[in-house]
């Protein structure tokens, strides 16, 4: 509970079970999985090379990935200005079908500085939203309808900015966990632009 998700295939009901990701099911006539194969198994095999080597691949291998996914679409990329979203920018940011957006809490971080930075120089439509103090209260029905209390969600903004951004864009592009995953930001003063 205090992740916000469930680990595994768990979930808050005991008769209630999430698929796993990268993985097949067989049902039978009664919806009781009877198979189940894993077409996809997270590995660590580290290699000896150096951070410049590494930086390259993975430049490589996101530019590969977003571009495959989006191919023929238009992008709406939430810049929050995070180390997910802002890697999820390069690749994109000479498409004319890009559009960016932000929100953030009233009284909060100043998330909605990058967006608009980037919106600045690079010509890229910005949209930005404050979200008010209390928006959740009146959002409960329309969050528990999308997620049956599945995960944690009492830092939903989304739900109170998704409606203000429809037709933006064909795909949201969006990027998790960065932030949590890597020691520390990277010092806002420091980043470069071009």
């Amino acid at each position: 509970c205090a992740l916000g998700f469930m680990l595994d295939d768990e979930t808050f009901y005991k008769e209630v079970k999430t698929c796993n990701p990268a993985t097949e099911y067989v049902l039978d006539g009664n919806n009781i999985i009877v198979d189940e194969r894993k077409y996809w198994q997270w590995h660590y095999s580290p290699k000896d090379s150096s951070f410049i080597q590494i930086i390259d691949e993975f430049s490589v291998l996101i530019d590969k990935l977003v571009k495959n996914n989006i191919e023929n679409k238009s992008i709406l990329l939430p810049m929050s200005g995070g180390l997910d979203s802002r890697s999820l920018f390069v690749p994109l940011q000479n498409r004319s079908d890009l559009s960016l957006c932000s929100y953030e809490f009233d009284g909060g971080f100043y998330e909605s500085e990058t967006g608009r930075e980037l919106s600045q120089r690079f010509n890229i439509p910005f949209y930005a939203q404050k979200i008010q103090q209390g928006y959740l209260w009146n959002k409960l029905g329309n969050i528990i309808e999308l997620n049956n209390c599945f995960t944690d969600f009492t830092h939903s903004r989304q739900i109170n900015a998704i409606n203000n951004w429809k037709g933006l864009g064909d795909v949201i592009l969006l990027g998790h966990w960065g932030d949590v995953l890597f020691d520390k930001q990277a010092d806002k003063k420091n980043i470069f632009y071009n």
